[in-house]
């Protein structure tokens, strides 16, 4: 009732910053949820807005019985002591609504946790998820004054100045990568994409050890195409040096041993998560990196890869293309939510095998979404790959490229990795000279 009254009062200055962070329903009463759509009817459409043109506005519809009458409206007024209180009130009715939507929730659940006989544990993610959209609303942020923007802006151009040169993100432990993109920054996506076979899985993993025993920050990993125990026999092979084919076929040397238990010790230690469950819907996704995050504290995600994610079961009749979209900005909000980058893998379509040079940003298979909601995107291709040719397929061994297509806040241009097939992974490129170093072209 004060915050209606409130918005009689001050037309202009109240009503705005009640309209600011309440709607209609979030008013309990219906009477009230009635007052509040003409009043901002009223306002919409530059009317005089007084006790007196909105007890005319509500005879002239026939709901002002259903209100009060004019004495509810009068009522309202005699209730705000004074407007400049108006936001202490917004934050009262927003708690209260708050807890309604909680309250309805939980009966929801339950009735629901009744007769529910299959599929359990995608439901509790899709409860989770429910239970976290109310604790997103109080979250919610609106405008803010410039001047607050500008000092947190010019504080962190201080800081880049102190530490020029300095890696300001996550570094990734490619010399190169690192340097063009100065790190991965918190809230970024950054996408992967190759064709199959290239190798994107390899460099993922390898950035994820990187961070997690090089560096000790935690890592979540989920993996929806490997197995967590193939991944992990491939990060042991990766980090001991040991080839995997010869693991595989039991014809691993005995120094081979060595190398393993050592990179098994450095594994142990390190603070890495792997869930591979297959064929987590976005949504599912999403509540278990809240958990790892809430639990673990990590600070990089990695997702292999984009295709084998599905989007929740309402979009399941749309095409792939909306279908992926839908994937790819939940990928994009997830980033934001937790305030971690993202590194997630993508295929791409076929163009790149029937014309000659490097990938594209078009070739991204399946939607242009993901080309937007990317704040990097690096394009991997060894050109051996594509050699027909044996003695040049010899010449082009081990050279691999990662074409970073697009980066929203620097530039773009062309890193030049070493791949070790045989341990399946990835290294800097030799330098001939410090100048050596990744094309430099303009910013997006």
């Amino acid at each position: 009732m004060a915050v209606l009254g409130a918005m009689l009062l001050s037309p202009e200055e109240a009503a705005s910053q009640v309209r600011e962070h309440l709607t209609e329903d979030d008013f309990y009463y219906a009477a009230h949820q009635v007052i509040f759509r003409e009043l901002a009817g009223m306002q919409d459409t530059l009317r005089a807005v007084d006790m007196v043109t909105l007890t005319q506005r509500l005879q002239d519809k026939g709901v002002l019985d259903e209100i009060g009458g004019a004495a509810y409206l009068a009522d309202l007024i005699a209730r705000v002591p004074t407007t400049a209180n108006v936001e202490h009130y917004i934050n009262i009715v927003w708690e209260k609504h708050l807890l309604r939507k909680l309250i309805n929730a939980s009966h929801d659940i339950m009735t629901r946790a009744f007769d529910r006989q299959d599929d359990v544990l995608a439901w509790i993610d899709e409860v989770e998820q429910q239970i976290f959209n109310i604790n997103a609303e109080k979250t919610t942020t609106g405008a803010q004054p410039t001047k607050v923007l500008v000092r947190e802006a010019m504080s962190n151009i201080e800081k880049m100045f102190e530490n020029r040169g300095a890696i300001t993100g996550l570094a990734t432990g490619f010399r190169d990568l690192d340097k063009l993109t100065s790190g991965l920054r918190p809230g970024n996506v950054f996408i992967i994409a190759a064709r199959p076979s290239m190798g994107k899985t390899s460099l993922a993993m390898n950035i994820a050890e990187n961070v997690a025993i090089d560096q000790n920050i935690p890592v979540g990993i989920f993996s929806l195409e490997m197995s967590s125990e193939e991944l992990v026999k491939r990060m042991l092979c990766s980090r001991g040096a040991v080839n995997l084919r010869s693991l595989h076929d039991g014809f691993s040397k005995e120094k081979d041993h060595a190398a393993l238990t050592t990179a098994a010790s450095e594994l142990i230690k390190a603070p890495m998560y792997i869930d591979d469950t297959a064929g987590l819907a976005v949504n599912q996704l999403r509540a278990r990196a809240r958990r790892m995050c809430t639990q673990y504290k990590i600070k990089l995600l990695v997702i292999d890869y984009l295709q084998l994610m599905k989007a929740p079961s309402k979009r399941a009749d749309q095409s792939r293309q909306v279908e992926v979209a839908d994937i790819s900005s939940g990928v994009k909000a997830l980033a934001k939510e937790l305030q971690i980058p993202i590194i997630i893998l993508s295929q791409l379509n076929r163009q790149p095998e029937t014309r000659e040079g490097k990938p594209r940003l078009a070739d991204l298979r399946e939607s242009g979404s993901l080309e937007q909601d990317a704040d990097i995107v690096g394009l991997l291709v060894r050109p051996e790959v594509y050699e027909d040719d044996a003695e040049n397929r010899e010449k082009l061994k081990g050279q691999a490229q990662l074409v970073i297509a697009k980066q929203r806040s620097g530039p773009t241009g062309t890193i030049n990795l070493s791949f070790l097939n045989e341990f399946t992974r990835f290294e800097d490129a030799a330098r001939v000279s410090d100048e050596d170093l990744p094309g430099d072209k303009e910013a997006e």
